[in-house]
């Protein structure tokens, strides 16, 4: 997930420098003058380094409670092969736990990636997120279905046994993706029988547009 995924740094020198004459300067060396800038502003992901924010979030007892909490995961950068970065942009770091001075550099001086706008800051986030869940959105539904004929000789509203007939049925446990589930509902695994306000529940709704007939609980199959 985190490989084809990229960050963006900018260094003062990217955008001229540190004073204003250097904002017009020409060349490639201000990344924003139209020209194509010399030097390298993307960086890969340190994966194996990233991972241990993961594990220093989970050793403190804490959890993961939504996809958005990804934004509180440092992405530690690691420089691209065969290509050039600015002469004044820091060497990524080795380690998690410096990736606040690399990004930040000395307090009241712009002396490591302050130029970076918020929006590149988000970007790689903005790939991340839509991966990402906290939960399972996967389960297995048993049910059952069938096509049934009406007589019409008994109500259109009633099921007559006898006179009404089933014509076809099909079963079988699909598995069905959702967008969440409840957290007070336990759904069971593929190896129990589903709940029976459940079942019926589901052979309901699956046979409502063909005027169904309650089904009886009958396990499923194995």
């Amino acid at each position: 997930m985190l490989k084809p995924v990229q960050l963006s740094a900018i260094s003062p020198n990217s955008v001229g420098g540190t004073t204003p004459n250097g904002y017009n300067s020409a060349g490639g060396t201000n990344y924003k003058e139209g020209a194509m800038h010399r030097y390298e502003l993307y960086y890969d992901v340190n994966r194996a380094e990233t991972l241990k924010g993961f594990t220093k979030r989970f050793d403190t007892g804490d959890i993961f409670r939504s996809a958005s909490e990804i934004c509180e995961i440092f992405l530690v950068p690691q420089r691209r092969s065969g290509v050039t970065y600015n002469t004044d942009a820091a060497p990524p770091p080795t380690t998690y736990e410096d990736m606040v001075s690399w990004w930040n550099g000395a307090l009241n001086a712009a002396d490591a990636f302050e130029p970076t706008g918020d929006n590149s800051r988000e970007a790689p986030y903005n790939q991340l997120y839509p991966r990402l869940t906290t939960r399972s959105n996967t389960f297995t539904v048993h049910f059952r279905v069938e096509t049934l004929q009406k007589a019409r000789s008994t109500r259109v509203d009633r099921w007559v046994e006898g006179a009404d007939l089933p014509t076809s049925s099909h079963r079988a446990p699909p598995r069905w993706s959702v967008t969440s589930i409840p957290r007070t509902r336990s759904w069971p695994s593929s190896r129990t029988a589903p709940p029976a306000t459940a079942r019926a529940g589901t052979a309901t709704t699956a046979s409502a547009s063909s005027n169904a007939r309650p089904l009886p609980h009958d396990p499923p199959p194995p």
